[in-house]
């Protein structure tokens, strides 16, 4: 029983391609990781620099949005992410970006 159940689980893994899958949340994870270090140090870079100009802060803020929408399109969508994993994920950043 313990076989065919291994066996089970081997084809269902390798049907759901589930290695490949973790390999593309951890990449995305590492780079929106990186993109809310870049978010975090402009917005320090802002209090500290009172005179942080606007065209400096658009030219920022467009090359992060730029990143996130690159980002974005490499990630792959699957049937396996839940809504309920989408706002969980969605709470946890407001939280880090001290957003509500």
């Amino acid at each position: 029983m313990f076989t065919s159940t291994s066996a089970l689980l081997a084809i269902i893994s390798k049907q759901l391609n589930v290695a490949e899958t973790l390999k593309m949340h951890a990449t995305s994870v590492a780079a929106l990781g990186n993109l809310d270090t870049e978010i975090g140090s402009m917005i320090l870079r802002m209090k500290i620099h009172t005179d942080f100009g606007i065209e400096e802060f658009e030219k920022d803020l467009l090359a992060l949005r730029n990143k996130f929408g690159a980002e974005s399109n490499m990630f792959v969508h699957d049937l396996l992410l839940t809504q309920a994993l989408r706002t969980k994920t969605q709470a946890a950043l407001n939280r880090t970006l001290g957003s509500s």
